[in-house]
């Protein structure tokens, strides 16, 4: 069984009472989404499926919460900060967590978000290989290959790294019940949204320096994830990059049910699992 923990800002941990710990999970939401909603049933039903899913009771789960209106830069740094102090070894005073609680150690690292969640994650790990540039030229590589952060395995459900349909977010909030007229000037102040857009030089660089990478380092994890699509998602444009594996669809499925697994609807529980 996982127990939780509460951490500052509205994150939590659901941390498993297995001795053989094997990864850590950071779950990363998406656009007004949050670490609760988003992710709902993951936090009940990894317990329930145990038997059938064994490799749940060795997995420690973090909920990540920011404000996801803001820019995607300075969001993706803070990831990054909140992923250093889960991995490889829990920093519980800086997850704002009683810090009487033993130190927890993992061997991997298992980053999944959803929509935004997944821009989030992929300009992280940009980030965190451009650490490396800085260095001297015969150590980039070294270090690139070694790197844990950049060893995580990615998984991604639904992610905007192509932008916005022209429905976009508007369109999903627009046909949100009572929310209507307000939702158009939120949208028109928030720094996210305006990065999100198709022709938003920020996702353009992005998808053009993950695939540089990958291609360079085709062995380093974290430069490759794997998506998740719903089969009616009419949000985000619905495909992976060419470095990726091919991206999945799950029919029946919209922009917000993908990432929500149900008793009848167990993929998201098999998708986040990683290979080894």
């Amino acid at each position: 069984m996982h127990e939780r923990i509460d951490l500052e800002a509205h994150s939590y941990a659901l941390l498993t009472g297995h001795r053989a710990k094997k990864a850590a999970v950071i779950f990363v939401h998406g656009f007004w989404g949050c670490p609760e909603k988003t992710w709902v049933e993951f936090q009940t039903l990894i317990d329930s499926v145990q038997e059938t899913m064994p490799w749940w009771t060795k997995y420690d789960a973090f909920f990540y919460a920011y404000k996801s209106q803001g820019q995607i830069g300075p969001g993706s740094a803070s990831l990054l900060e909140f992923v250093a102090n889960v991995y490889p070894r829990t920093k519980w005073r800086e997850l704002g967590a009683d810090a009487g609680i033993p130190s927890r150690e993992y061997s991997n690292l298992i980053l999944v978000g959803h929509s935004e969640g997944g821009v989030l994650i992929r300009k992280a790990i940009l980030r965190q290989a451009q650490l490396h540039t800085s260095r001297k030229p015969a150590l980039v590589a070294k270090r690139i290959r070694e790197d844990g952060v950049l060893g995580a395995y990615v998984r991604l459900f639904a992610p905007a790294y192509w932008g916005a349909l022209l429905s976009g977010y508007k369109g999903l909030l627009l046909r949100t019940p009572i929310i209507g007229d307000l939702v158009q000037p939120l949208l028109q102040t928030s720094a996210a949204y305006k990065q999100l857009q198709a022709t938003s030089p920020l996702l353009n660089d992005l998808r053009n320096r993950t695939v540089e990478l990958a291609t360079q380092y085709p062995k380093v994890r974290g430069f490759r994830a794997l998506n998740l699509f719903g089969g009616d998602d009419d949000i985000v444009s619905s495909d992976s990059l060419s470095t990726d594996p091919p991206a999945q669809y799950e029919r029946g499925h919209s922009h917000r049910s993908i990432c929500k697994p149900t008793r009848r609807y167990l993929r998201p529980l098999t998708f986040v699992r990683h290979d080894d």
